[in-house]
Order: C-alpha cells, then sequence, then structure tokens
C-alpha cells in the first residue's frame, strides 16, 4: 500500500446541449495552460494516479469516457486542465483546485506508515488540523511547530514524547532540549545553564527534579538578570528549598528574546534568585 494521501479531481465533459463528450483530458500544474487552450512554454504534464493511496500511476492525458465523464487522483493543490480531442476545439481551465482527501469528521486524513523523518529542523504545517495515525520519529529533538490555527489531534499528545535522563553535577541546556522534559537524578547540587537567550517565541524546556532531596538543582540564565519569573522581570536563577525539591516540575518558556521560568508543581515553592 502506498504511503500519498491524495485529492480526488474529477468532472463531466458537455456540448452545450448537454450531451457528454468524449475527449482527452491533460492535467497540468498551475500557470501552464491559457484558456483557449493553448500551452505557456513547454510544461510538463503532472504525475496523476489512479487511486488515492498512488500505488498506481495514470495516464496523463487520460480520456474521458462516451458520457464525457474523467477522475484521477493527484496531490494537493492547484492544476490547469487542457482538454482536446477530434471532435472538440481545444479549452483550458486554470487553477482547478485538489483539496487534501479528509475523514468523515472533516480532519485531514494522514497515510499509514512514515511520512516524513525529522531531524533537528522545524516541521510546520499550516491551516489543518492533522489527525489519524500520526507517528514521529524525533532525532536531535526537532521541533515541532504549527502556524495560522492548525493543530493536532489524536495520539501521541504533545509534549509528553520526548524525555532525558540526567545524573551529573552540571547540565547546560540548548537547543537540543527543546521540546523535552529532562529528569533530573543526581545526590548533590546541580547546575543548570539555560541556552542563550533568543530562541524562537513557543520554544520550552521542562525540568523536573525525580531524586531526593539531595538533589538540588539551581536553574540559571545563560545571561544574568534576564530570566523572567513570577513578580521579577530581571532574575538570575530559580531553585527549590530543601523540602521543597522532589518532584518539583519547572518549564522555560522563550519569549523570543528571554527565558520564562513557570512553575509547575504548586507543591513546590520556587524561589527565585536575583
Amino acid at each position: 500500500m502506498g504511503t500519498l494521501n491524495l485529492g480526488k479531481l474529477h468532472g463531466v465533459t458537455r456540448t452545450a446541449a448537454g450531451a457528454g463528450i468524449a475527449c482527452s483530458v491533460t492535467v497540468y500544474p498551475a500557470g501552464s495552460v491559457n484558456e483557449d487552450g493553448s500551452l505557456i512554454g513547454s510544461p510538463t504534464a503532472s504525475t496523476i494516479y489512479s487511486d488515492q493511496d498512488g500505488d498506481t500511476t495514470f495516464s496523463n492525458p487520460m480520456t474521458a469516457d462516451a458520457a464525457g465523464r474523467f477522475a484521477c487522483y493527484a496531490p494537493p493543490g492547484a492544476y490547469d486542465l487542457r482538454f482536446t480531442g477530434a471532435a472538440i476545439v481545444a479549452r483550458g481551465i486554470q487553477g482547478v483546485q485538489i483539496p487534501a482527501a479528509v475523514n468523515a469528521d472533516g480532519n485531514v486524513a494522514l497515510p499509514t506508515g512514515t511520512v516524513a523523518t525529522v531531524a533537528a529542523t522545524t516541521l510546520t504545517a499550516t491551516d489543518a488540523t492533522v489527525s489519524n495515525l500520526l507517528t514521529l520519529s524525533r532525532s536531535n529533538a526537532a521541533a515541532l511547530q504549527f502556524t495560522n490555527g492548525g493543530k493536532i489531534t489524536g495520539p501521541p499528545i504533545l509534549p509528553t514524547m520526548y524525555t532525558l535522563s540526567h545524573t551529573s553535577s552540571t547540565l547546560t541546556l540548548s537547543a537540543n532540549h527543546y521540546g523535552a522534559t529532562v529528569l533530573i537524578n543526581y545526590s548533590g547540587a546541580v547546575a543548570v545553564t539555560l541556552p542563550a537567550n533568543g530562541a524562537a517565541a513557543g520554544s520550552w524546556i521542562r525540568c523536573i527534579n525525580v531524586g531526593s532531596d539531595a538533589c538540588n538543582p539551581t536553574y540559571s540564565a545563560a545571561t544574568a538578570d534576564t530570566l523572567v519569573a513570577k513578580g521579577d522581570q530581571g532574575a538570575d536563577s530559580v531553585t527549590f528549598a530543601s523540602g521543597q525539591r522532589t518532584g518539583s516540575s519547572v518549564v522555560f518558556i522563550s519569549t523570543g528574546t528571554a527565558w520564562v521560568a513557570i512553575n509547575e508543581n504548586g507543591a513546590c515553592t520556587m524561589t527565585i534568585n536575583t
């Protein structure tokens, strides 16, 4: 089974009296055909398919049957159609939109199998709700971002898809930790340094202390007096006092120019250091 998820293009060619016309229908990328059927330059016909999964390519031009009917599948986008035949004058239709296939609930349907592998980069989806069997293989803390109202629905639920364990006295966070939950477990003080300011707005890192009360992380801004915390726009660091450490959880979110420290576990009191 193929991994493509194609939209359907179909139509009927008729005479003015309503009778079907058997003719050739060629699918081109948008901007290839004039309305009189003449070609713009020397365009290459698009690859089309006979099935939604893209298992089988389809002849392009395709042939409308005696009733004038034609149908194929192609990747979502804009196309020009060119109609030719012995019994007709060539004509073109410009900017035909082929939509993505959707589920019964109206969400964009993704194919099964591996759709994309993302490493140390950003995968962006726009203007779409993505659902149905979405599995991301993540390496180097690649960021998944959605813009223009796009959202993700169904399993897996972000942001619990990427965790790291840390068991030493120093930890320097970097872009490789964006979107990660870092589980800290060390018997002693842990100096945690945030990435330099300037990360893309919305980038985040979560740190959870899963060690004993002896595990004592201090989370410091890379540049002094730039950490934003409760009641302080120019803090140096945040910590948790003895008795407040185990189970403490703090998430750092970038504004684009600074990091904001948010105490996620209200049962653990966060100390702000200036």
